[in-house]
């Protein structure tokens, strides 16, 4: 038997024999938790690198440079490049998990066909107000 139950032996109402086991309940230790803190405090520290440094180089390097590669003159059709490229990989790598093509993959595809174009509208938008002349 397993250390981890303790069994018990008792009559029940019907005056026949019961085992029962129950779970031992153990004190955590000072090592596991110290463990547990390590991970949480590392966890946190990769999150905010990633969520920090990231998105950054996604939106502003990886941009331009998929613009150069490709000989691309607008940023519309790289940042559609890169979100369906992303969304193919996510969704290759969910078929080779066999979790299968679910909503989130569906999103993901409306998502990157959406938003490049009206990225495209503000980005030209706030262009021309920047570039407009004080009527002075």
């Amino acid at each position: 038997m397993s250390d981890n139950f303790e069994e018990e032996r008792f009559l029940n109402p019907n005056n026949t024999l019961q085992t029962e086991k129950t779970i031992k309940v153990t004190k955590l230790g000072a090592q596991n938790v110290l463990v547990l803190l390590m991970l949480t405090i590392s966890g946190q520290i990769a999150w905010a690198v990633e969520n920090t440094w990231f998105n950054t180089f996604v939106f502003d390097e990886l941009t331009l440079v998929v613009m150069h590669m490709f000989k691309i003159k607008s940023i519309t059709v790289a940042r559609l490049g890169i979100e369906i490229l992303g969304i193919l990989l996510g969704i290759l790598f969910g078929l080779l998990a066999r979790e299968g093509f679910g909503y989130v993959s569906y999103g993901s595809v409306l998502i990157a066909f959406l938003l490049p174009p009206m990225f495209d509208f503000y980005v030209t938008t706030l262009g021309r107000l920047h570039h407009e002349k004080d009527p002075a």
